[in-house]
């Protein structure tokens, strides 16, 4: 990469290193085999749930949230995965790594270096907030504090953050207390309904997100 970089003149003061994206057909292709199959599990899955569903349950009701988690595959199926390549870069750094071997129709791209944090899905005031420069980041918590907090219908356990180079940082790692980066997108999503497609959507999309599709795309499409 180093060799690229220095034909393409190198990076610009403005460069924002830490949030450069690093694109491969030979991952692409990898992430899509992956990511049919986790939508095939989720099709079977949909499929049996007549099969599974509580019979206490209101027929009406049982149609539509079966009608709900169709549309919420339909609009899964033309997710693509990107075929990113999350490289380990420190958010401070002011160079890509030297050592990455390139391949045919690699794609690098480096954005403009950022100063805000976005704040979305389930708050009441989503927006994106621009980082107070010269002092110590503020913890994600903070943030979704200006944006309001989270809605009665969020799913707080499901909080999480994606980072500028393409990780994932959920809650569970801590992502409420971990200090912010530039860049970073904080998203709640909302709580899903009860019943094993919902149930099964939450286990895979954690599969989804760690094969290049956006994770605030998966999350928007659940109910």
């Amino acid at each position: 990469m180093a060799t690229v970089m220095q034909m393409a003149g190198g990076l610009t003061p403005r460069a924002f290193a830490f949030g450069t994206r690093l694109t491969r057909q030979s991952v692409k292709s990898q992430q899509r085999e992956s990511y049919k199959e986790a939508i095939k599990q989720l099709e079977l899955t949909l499929a049996a749930a007549p099969l599974t569903a509580d019979r206490s349950q209101v027929a009406a009701d049982r149609e539509m949230q079966l009608s709900g988690a169709r549309q919420v595959l339909d609009r899964l199926k033309d997710a693509e995965p990107d075929g990113r390549v999350v490289m380990q870069i420190n958010p401070a750094s002011v160079t890509l790594p030297s050592d990455v071997l390139l391949e045919n129709n690699d794609s690098i791209i480096v954005p403009v270096r950022q100063a805000t944090v976005g704040v979305f899905g389930a708050v009441y005031r989503p927006a994106s907030f621009m980082m107070e420069a010269g002092q110590r980041p503020l913890r994600v918590r903070d943030y979704l504090d200006r944006a309001g907090g989270p809605l009665r219908a969020a799913d707080n356990k499901g909080i999480f953050v994606v980072r500028a180079n393409g990780e994932v940082l959920p809650r569970s790692r801590g992502a409420l207390n971990a200090r912010v980066l530039p860049g970073d997108v904080i998203f709640v999503p909302v709580k899903t309904q009860s019943g094993t497609f919902w149930t099964k959507l939450r286990d895979i999309s954690t599969t989804l997100f760690q094969l290049g599709v956006g994770a605030a795309t998966v999350a928007a499409v659940a109910p």
